[in-house]
């Protein structure tokens, strides 16, 4: 895909003596600081041992973990009603073959087979929602 981005892999932990090596060495080293990335340094040193990054990154850790728990609540929403509607779909069309063969426009053995039962489970659940009288 044509964004203008481009996407690049490495290995973090490898070391071949690019200037990109050094970058990575300073995200994966703990006590690391390169002079040639000062805002990079200077930024994790102020996460990793200051209490006043410590608290920001806490907060911003805790910002993205509430935005997610936000998200799979609206997904499981979702998900919840597409699910109610297949239900509610499912229980009009039995509604509809039981009240065809109650009403004897359709035999009982193709209600049946529409509706994927056995005869008898059909006939059950049929006397149920409109009991013999």
């Amino acid at each position: 895909m044509e964004n203008g981005f481009e996407e690049l892999y490495v290995n973090a932990k490898g070391n071949d003596g690019s200037v990109l090596s050094e970058l990575m060495e300073v995200f994966v080293k703990d006590d690391v600081y390169n002079s040639k990335f000062p805002i990079t340094s200077d930024r994790k040193r102020r996460y990793k041992q200051t209490e006043e990054g410590q608290k920001e990154m806490s907060e911003i850790i805790e910002k993205i973990r509430n935005e997610g728990k936000a998200e799979g609540l609206r997904e499981g929403r979702r998900e919840g009603r597409r699910e109610g509607r297949r239900e509610g779909r499912q229980e009009g069309k039995l509604e509809t073959l039981y009240s065809l063969v109650k009403q004897g426009l359709l035999p009982l053995t193709e209600g049946a087979l529409q509706a994927n039962m056995s005869e008898e489970s059909f006939q059950n659940n049929m006397n149920k929602i409109f009991p013999i009288q």
